[in-house]
C-alpha cells in the first residue's frame, strides 16, 4: 500500500467541512495548509502554507493566500474541503490559536508548550493582569494557529 505523504497525515484528524461560519466570523487570519492526497486542490499546491483571507461569506467557498517563498500567490474561491488547519507545534509556543470543535470552539487561547500530540493553552490574558494564566491540555488537533485576535493583544 502507497503511503500518504506526511504533510497530509499530519493533518487527516478534521472533516471536510471543518471551516464554518462560526470560525470565519472572527474576523481573524487562520493559519492552514493545503491539502494533500484525496483533498489536495491541486499537486502544485499539496503541503503549502496558506492563511485565510477575511472575506463577506459565500457558502463553502474561501479566499487564500499560498505562503510559499518570495512570491505569494491568492487564490479565490476555494471549497473548504482543500485547506486543512495548521496545528500547533513545538515551534509556536506564546502563539495565538483559536479551537475549531468542541465545546470551546471558536474560542481563542495562547500556546504554552507541545508535547507529542498534546498541547498545553491558557486563556488569552490582557498583558496588565498579573494573575498566572491556569493551562489547559487539549489534543494539538483541536486547535489551529490565528493571528492575534483584535482588542486581546
Amino acid at each position: 500500500m502507497a503511503s500518504l505523504p506526511l504533510t497530509y497525515m499530519e493533518h487527516i484528524a478534521v472533516d471536510e467541512d471543518w471551516l464554518d461560519e462560526k470560525l470565519r466570523a472572527l474576523k481573524t487570519i487562520l493559519y492552514l495548509v493545503m491539502a494533500s492526497g484525496p483533498r489536495c486542490y491541486s499537486p502544485h499546491t499539496e503541503g503549502v502554507d496558506a492563511k485565510l483571507i477575511l472575506s463577506t461569506e459565500r457558502g463553502n467557498l474561501i479566499n487564500i493566500n499560498l505562503l510559499w517563498n518570495k512570491n505569494p500567490k491568492t487564490l479565490a474561491d476555494i471549497p473548504i474541503c482543500h485547506v486543512l488547519p495548521k496545528h500547533p507545534t513545538s515551534a509556536d509556543k506564546g502563539s495565538p490559536a483559536v479551537f475549531i470543535r468542541g465545546p470551546l470552539k471558536a474560542q481563542f487561547r495562547l500556546v504554552h508548550n507541545v508535547d507529542d500530540d498534546q498541547v498545553f493553552v491558557s486563556e488569552l490574558l490582557q498583558k496588565r493582569n498579573r494573575i498566572k494564566p491556569q493551562l489547559t491540555q487539549h489534543s494539538i488537533y483541536d486547535l489551529v494557529l490565528c493571528q492575534w485576535p483584535k482588542g486581546k493583544a
